[in-house]
């Protein structure tokens, strides 16, 4: 998979973003300016970000996923977070329940969308070909098993599977004491991961 150089990534005119960067050259985002990328981010092949997304650093979105925000519905992944293949993440929805007309082409008067901003917390993983709908906050320390349904926010350290996604087990915490080894190391050597 080849990754954009530098140059190619400025030109791209993200809002902001940091540095080690690896992005693939097959991934397409939509209103890039809108955009803020942290440091130390991988983004891999058929993935597509579009309008008010901000990821931290350490932040993996896997093969074909899908990051769509609506104009008044922002996706913010904070550090360590990931995503496995294919998980599709919304912040914006059409009723479904029949009092309203659906899809992008019909006028806004017809139709019933509604919108909510997502947080992905620290430290969490969705498994692939999971759905997070509107609204459905990720908490810190989540585990998200694959091909899960979430459509309500989760509570801090908990492993949730299912549709709809339910907590099904405690998630332990020793990866926080990973995660700042890890750092103190990467510190410690100027920024390489020997």
């Amino acid at each position: 998979m080849p990754y954009l150089n530098e140059e190619q990534i400025a030109k791209i005119g993200f809002k902001s973003y940091g540095k080690n960067l690896l992005i693939s050259d097959k991934v397409t985002f939509y209103r890039p300016e809108r955009i803020s990328l942290g440091s130390n981010i991988k983004i891999d092949d058929f993935a597509i970000l579009g309008n008010y997304i901000t990821l931290g650093d350490y932040v993996h979105i896997s093969l074909g996923c899908s990051l769509l925000a609506s104009d008044d519905g922002e996706i913010i992944m904070e550090d360590f977070s990931g995503f496995a293949p294919r998980v599709h993440i919304f912040t914006g929805s059409d009723d479904y329940s029949g009092e309203f007309l659906t899809g992008a082409c019909v006028p806004a008067k017809y139709r019933g969308t509604y919108s909510k901003p997502l947080h992905i917390g620290k430290n969490t993983i969705v498994g692939s070909m999971s759905c997070i709908m509107p609204g459905a906050h990720i908490a810190e320390g989540v585990a998200i098993g694959a091909n899960s349904l979430v459509m309500r926010p989760t509570k801090p350290f908990g492993i949730y599977f299912g549709n709809p996604a339910k907590r099904i087990a405690e998630r332990s915490k020793n990866l926080i004491k990973l995660k700042d080894e890890f750092l103190s190391k990467f510190r410690n050597n100027k920024g390489t991961w020997s």
